[in-house]
């Protein structure tokens, strides 16, 4: 008996009313899963499953439009460290892993010390994990709790900012590029693969931040002397994104001088902000002294939080993608936001750092990736190009011979086939044979050669029809700009009422 019957077997004997609803989606992800539901999230009640250093396990009930205090879990635990229970763990339990439920809790190989949120007892319908894929069990709380056993209340939850109580589609995500020569894997990796996933789930803002362009420097110069270049890389960077999945017709897609109310935004925005200030911003900081800048940038450089709150305020975006890294160089976008609306009245939404899980790509020399270095892989690369740059690629620099036992962590080559080569069971056999001695780097090389071929030829494909057609590609462009623009002039008339610059 499965999972899944044992459920069922359960909530019969307990003679509990309940539904499991099909849904028209495959993915265990939960915001695919109230999006395809159409479910809210404060009737969703997800189950953390937790173990201590001692060994001990523990499930958290909570709604799912709030997250956990892991101050306050540290306190119900026990212990000032708490991990996620693996694979292993759930196996342990005699779970499944991906398909936890409530209902099954009890029925656990071990002891699991349950806690229900207090924000539970406002629900008195709830969708939970019916322990199968693409759908879900609804079932009254009270049910519900029947079913769990033995467990106990407790408060250990804050509001999630990120999950709206009542739909996720009503999250407005904005994020740009800044134009200063075409994308690489590792945007792919880093960013716009986030992207392609982010439209089919909020509304989304993408922007070209070509404005932001002329306050850059690049090699000791600013990017301002260099419109050429700018309009150039502007195109290219359109080209990357739709060719590797940004859908137009699912977001907005824009050229940033499209929109000139950003302009007049971020003038606007300067008045809340400080001098002094504006040069304490993480990015402003880490540029100076990264580019020995000295004194040499420009007021528009210093100006570049105060555009980039205007492009993200524009939107009245609520998330903006970032890594974990970035998320202070966001602060000042958000302060603009409070201070605004303490003064004039609300008008913008704070936004909220998205962090995804953001992986960080090597170069092709195991060094920071980047164009200017000749370590890394673009999409206008062709087969040969591939070819060349993988089979000159940083390995194990301690394996002398094939028949050496080799590293795989750290190795670039395989945190390559791990990014790019769809087939697990190749790339285990790879790495296992590598850590033996039993596989050289030629064949391990070979093999991620087509494996990358496989997935830059449709992009490089797409991206050349793009190029073939610039008609088509502006026309995108500017269809997206005239979106764009709508809303934001909508937002910065509403900015000029209650600033009382209106007549």
């Amino acid at each position: 008996m499965n999972n899944h019957e044992k459920l069922k077997k359960r909530l019969e004997d307990l003679k509990c009313d309940y539904k499991i609803i099909t849904l028209d989606v495959d993915s265990l992800d939960l915001d695919d899963q109230v999006k395809a539901g159409n479910l809210s999230y404060k009737d969703c009640v997800g189950t953390l499953l937790f173990k201590n250093t001692k060994g001990e396990y523990f499930a958290f009930l909570r709604r799912d439009d709030r997250k956990l205090d892991d101050k306050k879990v540290k306190n119900l635990v026990n212990d000032k460290k708490f991990i996620f229970c693996d694979e292993n763990d759930l196996q342990q339990l005699g779970f499944e892993p991906g398909l936890l439920s409530p209902v099954l809790l009890s029925l656990a190989k071990k002891k699991i010390q349950v806690y229900v949120d207090e924000y539970v007892k406002e629900t008195d319908m709830v969708n939970c994990g019916p322990a199968v894929p693409g759908a879900y069990l609804k079932l009254s709380k009270d049910d519900m709790l029947k079913a769990v056993g033995d467990f106990e209340f407790a408060n250990f939850t804050i509001p999630n900012p990120m999950r709206n109580p009542d739909r996720t589609s009503e999250k407005i995500v904005y994020t740009a590029d800044t134009p200063t020569g075409q994308l690489h894997i590792g945007h792919y990796i880093g960013t716009v693969q986030n992207r392609v996933m982010l439209q089919s789930k909020y509304k989304c803002y993408f922007g070209i931040a070509n404005y932001h362009s002329f306050s850059y420097m690049q090699k000791g110069e600013g990017l301002y002397k260099k419109p050429d270049f700018i309009h150039e890389s502007t195109l290219e960077i359109a080209m990357d994104n739709l060719a590797i999945g940004i859908d137009p017709e699912k977001c907005v897609y824009y050229i940033e001088s499209d929109v000139p109310e950003t302009c007049e935004l971020a003038m606007l925005f300067s008045n809340l902000v400080s001098h002094s200030r504006a040069l304490r911003n993480p990015t402003i900081k880490d540029e100076i002294k990264i580019k020995g800048m000295g004194e040499r940038f420009s007021l528009g450089f210093i100006n570049y939080p105060m555009m980039q709150a205007a492009d993200i305020l524009l939107f009245k975006a609520d998330l903006i993608p970032v890594g974990k890294d970035q998320v202070p160089h966001i602060e000042q976008s958000r302060e603009i936001a409070r201070d605004f609306n303490q003064i004039y009245g609300k008008t913008f939404s704070v936004p909220e750092a998205l962090i995804g899980k953001v992986g960080n790509l090597p170069g092709l020399d195991n060094k920071k990736m980047s164009k200017s270095l000749g370590n890394a892989i673009v999409f206008t690369d062709t087969d040969d190009e591939i070819k060349k740059k993988i089979m000159s690629m940083y390995t194990d620099p301690t394996r002398i011979h094939p028949t050496d036992p080799g590293k795989v962590e750290g190795n670039p080559v395989f945190i390559y086939h791990d990014a790019f080569n769809p087939d697990n069971e190749e790339v285990n056999d790879l790495k296992e044979r590598y850590k033996k001695g039993k596989v050289g780097d030629v064949e391990v090389k070979e093999k991620l050669v087509k494996a990358m071929i496989a997935f830059i030829s449709p992009i490089r494909d797409k991206r050349h029809n793009l190029k073939n057609n610039p008609k088509l590609l502006l026309e995108i462009l500017s269809e997206g700009g005239a979106k764009a623009r709508k809303v934001a002039a909508e937002t910065l008339n509403e900015v000029r009422d209650k600033m009382k610059l209106n007549f």
